[in-house]
Formats: C-alpha cells, structure tokens, sequence
C-alpha cells in the first residue's frame, strides 16, 4: 500500500481535525514508532504519522515531539539538567584586493604579486613542516593557500588566522614561462604579522629558479596582565 493511499485513507477515517473538541482523548504518538506499522508522509506542509493499523494520526509543522492537534511540543530539559550551549556562527574571514584579486586577511599572511605572464608559485612550510603550495593548499596548522595564480602577475597568498608560535619558512618558485620560454620577472612578497607589514623583491630570468629561503619568527604571545 503506497503512503498516500495510507494518508488518504487515516485522514478519511480521523480528519485532520478530529481530536481537537473530541469528547474522548487520544491515544498519545508512540515513544519509538514501528518500522513497517508507521508511516511518515509529508503533506500541506505538515507531517503526519500514521498507525497503518488502527488508522490513527498524529501531526506536526516543524521540529519538536509529535502531538495529537498538529502542534509542536517542544522537548522538556530534565530538571538540574543544563541546555548545551548553542555555539556562536563562525566569522567570515576579512579579504583585500591585490590586482582587483580578493585574498583572505590572516597573520602572518604571505602575499607574491610580479610583473609579467610569468607562472611563479609561493611555498610555504609552516611550523611542524608541512608545506603549503598549489599541490598542497591546505596545512596541518591552520594555513591555507586561497589563491594560486597561473596566467601570470599574482596574487598568489597564504595565510593563518592566528597561525601557531615557531618559523614560517618561505621561497619563490619560477615554476614556467609564457610558451614555455623563459620571461624576466621582477617579483615582490609582502609578509605581515601582528599588524607588521615587511616586503621582499627579487628577481627572475630563467625557468626553475627558486629565491632564497627566507624566515618568519612567530612569538609566542605575553601573557595578559592580571588585574589588580
């Protein structure tokens, strides 16, 4: 028997108003519906559940525990119990402009721009020693590759919203030409941390280069003063 015969044939036998005024009470809904004897069927926005045996129904619009007039009751928290907390939405993460590029704002946070069509990749080993690159977008501390760039002038960016205490280590990689032939390439990498903002520029002229490796010390942060 399909669930809308069932449904056609309960609401037939009770009504959808049946209960309310009715001089007998309801049976109330079982505390765990039988598979096969119950049925749940969606329809005029409400849900019904439906004894396939006696025909009886019980309905509700939205969440909460079934009732015998079609409204929700809410579920009682037991007495010295506590609700569990709802936790607050997560923040978006802010986000700038380079090249009318957006990038998440984080610290520390690496960001590489250059001057031609030039593919250039930023890598990134956080501390622990995973490396962050277009292979691997994602760290084990937080930090994340968001924008990788390959036709040419960048952004490309790494950050951490609130990143871990130890080295960042970084290097540029001139990783191919336009057309397979070697561009010069002036780049330039901006690093900021805790509101600090320090820039490195170098230069490209063949394909496979790799920049220096360079070091990015995160301190561990003072703890806050106890008030008097």
């Amino acid at each position: 028997m399909s669930k809308a015969v069932v449904l056609v044939m309960a609401l037939a036998t009770i009504g959808l108003g049946a209960y309310r005024g009715s001089a007998q009470a309801p049976a109330p809904p079982p505390a765990n519906p039988e598979i096969g004897r119950y049925q749940m069927v969606a329809a005029n926005q409400q849900v019904f559940l439906i004894d396939t045996v006696t025909g009886q129904c019980w309905s509700r619009r939205g969440q909460g525990q079934w009732d015998d007039e079609g409204n929700p009751t809410r579920p009682q928290a037991e007495p010295g119990v506590k609700k569990a907390a709802i936790p607050p939405p997560p923040q978006a993460v802010p986000v700038e402009k380079f090249n009318d590029v957006q990038v998440k704002v984080g610290s520390p946070q690496f960001t590489l721009v250059w001057d031609s069509r030039a593919d250039l990749d930023l890598h990134v080993i956080e501390p622990g020693g995973a490396e962050i690159f277009w292979e691997k977008r994602k760290g084990s501390k937080g930090g994340e590759l968001d924008v990788d760039d390959v036709d040419g002038f960048g952004p490309e960016n790494v950050f951490w919203n609130g990143g871990p205490d130890g080295s960042y280590r970084w290097f540029v990689h001139y990783y191919g030409g336009l057309g397979g032939l070697a561009v010069p390439t002036r780049w330039k990498l901006r690093i900021k941390q805790d509101g600090k903002v320090h820039v490195v520029e170098g230069n490209f002229d063949k394909v496979g280069e790799k920049s220096a490796v360079g070091t990015v010390r995160v301190e561990p942060k003072a703890p806050a003063a106890k008030a008097d």
